[in-house]
This record gives C-alpha cells, sequence and structure tokens, in this order.
C-alpha cells in the first residue's frame, strides 16, 4: 500500500505496509487528484491479491479512512461501498471456455451474483441494449432475433450496481440446414461472432469450371474455409486459415474447385479465437467472371408520394460498375403494414398510411439504395376507404391537387347521424350509399361543411371529402355525430292473459298491448289472427268476429327484439257452466280436450249408488282435476297419479247427488286426454 503522501503527490514508491518486500505494492488502489494537481494512479500492478478481488478478477470498491498522521506507519479502515453484482459468464457444454455469441433465434440462459452473500434484497433486472438484435427477460433467458450483430446484456442491482455482458449474434446459419442462401458470384459480408464459430453458406453452380473461393479480413482474422458437396455432404477441399494454400500465413483462405453447373455447393467458414468480434468477407469467383466488384447502387427514384392505398410502383436498380460480377439485389421494406417489395422491386402499397423506406441491397458487397414512399392517410376508392365508428373524431390531410378521402361507416343505431368537419382547411364532403348512389352533399360555412342524414343500423356508408378551396393541401378534421343508442324493448304485455275471450257471430272486442319498457324507443307492433275466417284483428288490436263458429289466436309481436303476446277468441260458443256441463254416468270413459291456456273441460256426475268412486285421466298431456257439489264445495284435487302425468281421485260419493269435475292441463299446454269413471 503506497502511503497517503505518496499517493497525495502521485508518486508509485515503497509500500509502506509491506516493508520488507522492495517495490511490493498491494491491489488496493487510490483514485482523485493530487494536491499538485497530478492525476493519481488508477490501479496499482498487483503482487498481493487482497480479499476484496472477486473471483471474476474484477475489485469491489472501499472507502479509505486514514487513523494516522502523515509520513507514518497507517492505520486503515476499510468500509465497503454497497452491493456488488456480476454476470457468471456461461460456457459452453463439455467446455471450458466462454460462450462469446449464438446464433440467430437461439436461446442462452445468463445468471449473476450479488456480493456480500448477506445481502438482503437479491433482486436483479435484466435489460438488453438492442431488442432488435436479442431480448432478455427477467430471469436471464437471453433469446436471439433475427438480426445480427453485437448486443449487450445489462444485470442491474437493487442498490443500482450493474454489471454487462456482450453477446455477438451471428448472421448466418451454423448447420447445413440453416445455411444462408447466396449467388455463386461476388462478395459476401460476414461477422465473426465467437470462438469456432461455423457460418454455412450454401449455392448453385450456374457454370462448369473452376470456381474460386477466398476469405478477406482484418490481419490475423483466423478463418478456415470448407467446400461440401450439398447433396451427399462429402466435403470436397479445405483450406486452413491460408496455410495450406500459396497465399499463406495471412490467415484467410483461398480454394479452387471445378464445380458442375447446376449442382448445389456448401461452403463453411470457422472462426477461431483472434478472429471473434471481427468482420470478414466470402469472395466466390466464377469460371471466366470478371471478379469485378460492385461499388455502389441507384434507384430511379429517392422518394415518391404522396401515393394512394392499393398503388403500385415499380423500383429499377443500376448495379456500378456496369460490368461487376455479381449484380444481384435483395429487396426490403421497412413496414410490410404500408407498403411490400418483391424480390424484382414491384412495390404493393398496402392499407395503412404513413412513410415507408424501400432498401435496395446489392448481393455483392451489401451496397445499399433507398427509396422512401408516402401513403397518403386515407383511400381514394370504396375499397380503399378508412373505417371510422360511431361519435369518432378523424384526422385526415388532403395531399395534392384533386386527392380524395375515403371513409367507410356502419352506423350501430337507426337514426340521423350528422357529419361536420373542425379545422381551418376549407373541405366538402358527400355522402353515398353501399351501392354507389350519392345521398347528400353538404352545406358549407366558413369552410368547414355540414350534413346530417336518416341512416340504418348496420348497413354500410361511404364519404367522401375533397379541397373545397385555396389552399391546395392541408389537413382537416371529419367527425361524426351519432344519436343515442335506442332503449331496446325486452317484452309486451296484452289485458287478458288467461283463458279465452267469447264472442259471438259478427262481434267484436278491443286488446290493449303493452310494450316494455313504456320509454322504448321503437314501440311499433303488429296484430296478427291464426284464422282469419272465424275472427280478424286490426293493427289497433280491435277484433272482429265471423259468422263462422270456431277458435283463432290473436297474437301481437313487437318490430323491436320480436316479443310476443297471445290469446284465444272463440266464436259461437259459451263459456261452460254447471248447466252446460257435459254429463257423464259412473262407470263410463269420455274423451276430451284442452285447446288454449285457460281451457277446461267441465263434467256433470249422478252416481246410481252410494260408494267409493275412482275418477283418473288417460293421456300424454299433463292434467290435474277439481271436485266439487252441486255449492260449488271443493271436495278433492287430483293431480299426478304417481310419476305419472295422470291425475286421480278416490271418494266416496252419494247416490242421486250432483257432482261436478273441472279437468285443465296441469300448465299452459294443449291436447287430448280421456276421463275414466269407475266404481273401487
Amino acid at each position: 500500500m503506497v502511503t497517503l503522501k505518496e499517493a497525495n503527490e502521485g508518486i508509485v514508491g515503497l509500500s509502506q505496509l509491506n516493508a520488507d518486500q522492495s517495490m511490493g505494492l498491494d491491489g488496493l488502489y487510490y483514485v482523485g487528484m493530487g494536491s499538485r494537481g497530478v492525476m493519481q494512479q488508477t490501479e496499482l500492478n498487483k503482487t498481493t491479491k487482497p480479499a476484496a478481488v472477486r473471483d471474476d478478477g474484477g475489485v469491489t470498491s472501499f472507502s479509505v479512512k486514514v487513523n494516522s498522521p502523515i509520513s507514518t506507519k497507517m492505520n486503515i479502515t476499510l468500509n465497503n461501498q454497497g452491493v456488488e453484482i456480476a454476470i457468471n459468464t456461461p460456457t459452453a457444454p463439455s467446455k471450458t471456455e466462454s460462450i462469446a455469441g449464438i446464433e440467430k433465434n437461439e436461446t442462452i440462459q445468463l445468471s449473476a451474483t450479488i456480493l456480500p452473500e448477506s445481502t438482503a434484497d437479491k433482486t436483479v433486472r435484466w435489460s438488453s441494449s438492442d431488442e432488435n438484435i436479442a431480448s432478455v427477460d427477467q430471469t436471464g433467458r437471453v433469446t436471439a432475433k433475427n438480426h445480427a450483430g453485437p448486443v449487450f446484456i445489462t444485470a442491474k442491482s437493487a442498490s443500482g450496481t450493474e454489471d454487462t455482458y456482450k453477446l455477438n449474434i451471428d448472421g448466418h446459419g451454423k448447420t447445413f440446414e440453416t445455411a444462408e442462401t447466396i449467388q455463386d458470384t461476388g462478395q459476401i459480408g460476414a461477422y465473426g461472432s465467437y470462438d469456432e464459430d461455423d457460418d454455412y453458406f450454401k449455392f448453385t453452380a450456374t457454370e462448369t469450371g473452376e470456381y474460386e473461393f477466398w476469405s478477406s479480413g482484418p490481419y490475423y482474422n483466423r478463418l478456415r474455409g470448407i467446400l461440401y458437396d450439398a447433396s451427399t455432404k462429402e466435403r470436397l477441399i479445405y483450406d486452413n486459415q491460408g496455410m495450406i494454400a500459396e497465399d499463406n500465413n495471412n490467415y484467410n483462405f483461398k480454394l479452387k474447385y471445378n464445380l458442375v453447373a447446376g449442382k448445389s455447393y456448401h461452403i463453411v467458414t470457422r472462426t477461431y479465437l483472434e478472429g471473434i468480434g471481427r468482420d470478414y468477407n466470402l469472395h466466390i469467383k466464377r469460371p471466366g467472371d470478371t471478379g469485378i466488384p460492385v461499388t455502389e447502387i441507384k434507384l430511379n427514384a429517392s422518394a415518391i408520394g404522396p401515393k394512394e392505398k392499393a398503388d403500385i410502383i415499380q423500383l429499377a436498380p443500376t448495379i456500378l460498375p456496369a460490368n461487376a460480377g455479381n449484380k444481384g439485389v435483395e429487396w426490403d421494406s421497412s413496414d410490410d403494414d404500408i407498403a411490400t417489395v418483391s424480390q424484382t422491386g414491384r412495390v404493393v402499397i398496402g392499407n395503412k398510411s404513413g412513410i415507408v423506406t424501400i432498401t435496395a441491397k446489392s448481393k455483392d458487397g451489401g451496397k445499399m439504395a433507398m427509396c422512401t414512399i408516402t401513403v397518403d392517410d386515407h383511400g381514394k376508392t370504396n375499397d380503399t376507404a378508412t373505417t371510422i365508428l360511431d361519435n369518432s373524431l378523424t384526422d385526415g390531410a388532403i395531399s395534392y391537387i384533386g386527392d380524395p378521402d375515403f371513409f367507410k361507416f356502419t352506423p350501430k343505431n337507426t337514426g340521423m347521424h350528422k357529419f361536420t368537419s373542425e379545422g381551418t382547411y376549407a373541405v366538402r364532403a358527400e355522402l353515398y350509399s353501399s351501392t354507389g348512389i350519392k345521398l347528400i352533399s353538404s352545406t358549407n360555412l366558413n369552410g368547414q361543411f355540414e350534413m346530417s342524414y336518416q341512416l340504418t343500423a348496420d348497413e354500410t356508408y361511404y364519404v367522401r371529402l375533397y379541397q373545397s378551396g385555396p389552399p391546395i393541401v392541408g389537413t382537416y378534421k371529419l367527425r361524426i355525430t351519432s344519436p343515442e343508442p335506442p332503449i331496446r324493448v325486452f317484452g309486451i304485455s296484452i289485458n287478458q292473459t288467461i283463458g279465452a275471450i267469447y264472442l259471438p257471430k259478427n262481434g267484436t272486442m278491443q286488446y290493449n298491448a303493452t310494450v316494455l319498457p313504456t320509454n322504448a324507443t321503437n314501440k311499433k307492433v303488429e296484430w296478427t289472427s291464426s284464422n282469419p275466417n272465424i275472427a280478424k284483428v286490426d293493427q289497433a288490436g280491435k277484433v272482429i268476429a265471423g259468422d263462422i263458429e270456431g277458435m283463432t289466436t290473436i297474437a301481437v309481436t313487437t318490430d323491436d327484439n320480436h316479443y310476443r303476446a297471445e290469446h284465444v277468441v272463440l266464436v259461437g260458443k259459451e263459456r261452460q257452466t254447471n248447466a252446460t256441463a257435459t254429463i257423464v254416468t259412473d262407470d263410463s270413459l269420455t274423451s276430451g280436450s284442452i285447446d288454449f291456456k285457460g281451457d277446461f273441460e267441465l263434467y256433470k256426475i249422478i252416481p246410481t249408488a252410494t260408494r267409493s268412486y275412482v275418477l283418473t285421466s288417460e293421456s300424454e298431456i299433463d292434467t290435474v282435476a277439481f271436485l266439487k257439489d252441486g255449492s260449488g264445495n271443493l271436495l278433492a284435487i287430483g293431480d299426478n297419479d304417481g310419476a305419472s302425468k295422470q291425475f286421480k281421485i278416490i271418494k266416496t260419493l252419494n247416490a242421486n247427488t250432483a257432482y261436478y269435475l273441472s279437468v285443465q292441463h296441469k300448465s299452459s299446454g294443449v291436447g287430448l286426454f280421456k276421463l275414466r269413471i269407475q266404481p273401487q
């Protein structure tokens, strides 16, 4: 340890704490400016290893408190400055060397160590310097994306200390199956991502004859090249870092081999330790090829627009020099939603507005040229119209002379809809049906338009906006004001609910319907008769009977949600009473029917002897019976006989006494039944 005086003067001298070791210096260090204005040593050469040095060779920070006078032996106090964090270097399976890179779309697990061990909060937050190259989750798992290049993964402790790990994402395949397809001539840029990084390339020979393959890059790049037959995976020739070919000791490889036109081959390059983090180029020269590299690429336009959705543009590249060996071009779009580009340079505008960059990249040398295309914010036809919603405010722009903006609108509710513009730029509007019929044109006041129209829910309409006056271009806002949503019908009732209405022939009566809720927006109803020959009903609910005896059902149905209520009308019939009851004997089987909700059959029984009788029904419908005496007193109720739908009454009846039995449906159904009466 240097003395405080020595450190203050910026002198590296004898360690006063290790006086028996001449020039023996400890691994602690002093950082700062001395009193003479001399910057101090940032770190002394270590001949001893203090306990503060971590396993990975890094050091923790300490503050030094001097407890002794200057120029004497020092007593010092070391105070730890806080929590330290270190990313643990991952290693490859079955290897001891660290992992410096991975392939695209691969993953790797990182971990971090918090020091000291007694730290209470060992939370680690992980982050990536470039999510487009690789992302990292909060467990330290790194996922490489589909872009190559270096990325820095950072682990940060809860106290704010952090450590960073550099990871190289390789840009080419690492197997025959994932090999990058290239042309059989020209120059391809590549990158040595990690030790023994194998880059796989696949190509198809277009000529028969001797091909040349070589790599170029910085001195001491150390590259090995191997040529394979793609179909058999047979190794044809290799060069280990330039040691075999004639250009030895340059650490790049060079190969020559006779290939057959139409056959596919693989070139595999391998980066050794000294080549990690270095760019290199792979060169291929066909028989008789000029071998002249591409120096520049140009496009027939650098900026286009504004263009409309669904437009088509053809871009044309020019490769320089004109006699370049490989004139292949790769195309890419910065946003496929705005515009896509084919590998022939054909650009198709999508259904999204904005600015997109189309890039043409030479396959030889990776030279690039770009064209920016501006796409108008709204379509110019119904097919490319921008969809807008109820009660919306939409930004728009007239971008050039004659620029029309089309909007597609499907209202949720039927009613009067209002369309207006806002801003200082003057525009007009027209409203069209889905079949192209113009419904209305706007009126304008102070440059802004307004139009209102009754629209039908769930039908499609189109709004066309266009320039109204100077200036030629400008921005605006389109506002739609929609009516309040309707109050929907959830039910309907009529003033008759049970039994039936008995009308004489040619008689009349009035039904009244109540739509629920009472404040429903659409209270429209429709009245119908199931048999108008028996009785008809008008749309006010008035029933007019005909001159034919019979039964009909009068129904009322709401226009909204189609709720329904109904009631039975009997024409030319009388309601059953004791006086009109059907007379049956005390040992008989009689047919009957329930014809409508609330209908019943009434029977009169006069027993011939005083005894116990059994009264039952025989049918498929669920019936119930009520037995009364002549004064109307209820004597018995007959419901289900066990689990069946039949009723059953066992009762002692007196001879020559009148009894009345009413039979009806258990709930609201209709149908036929039989009544059996017999002595027990």
